[in-house]
């Protein structure tokens, strides 16, 4: 749901900022490593390479691994606080997240792990 005038647009733009970075990022890495790579020796080159797959690496490791059990981990936790009305009388707390508030701790728990 989402309960301000403006938000699914905002949802909209801030999915647009996000995957502008997530597409551009490694083209804008490309073009640093080749303006740097002629000023390097040979061993230093083995270094950076050895860098820049484990780079690699980690963070599809870390995408996966946010994904797969930090997110399922951390929506259990969160609905473990809701609890359903028992009697006509209790008054029960029912989770309605907004859109916003979705996307911004997905790409929060990206961004921490």
């Amino acid at each position: 749901i989402f309960t301000n005038l403006t938000e699914a647009f905002e949802i909209y733009l801030f999915l647009a900022f996000v995957s502008s970075l997530v597409f551009t990022g490694p083209f804008i890495l490309y073009n640093i490593w080749f303006f740097f790579k002629p000023g390097l020796y040979k061993f230093e080159w083995f270094f950076v390479r050895f860098f820049i797959f484990g780079s690699l690496f980690f963070l599809i490791f870390s995408l996966l691994f946010t994904y797969n059990i930090v997110i399922p981990a951390a929506w259990s936790f969160f609905l473990s606080f809701e609890f359903p009305v028992i009697t006509d009388y209790s008054v029960g707390i029912h989770l309605e997240p907004r859109i916003s508030e979705y996307f911004y701790l997905l790409v929060k728990l990206f961004f921490y792990f």
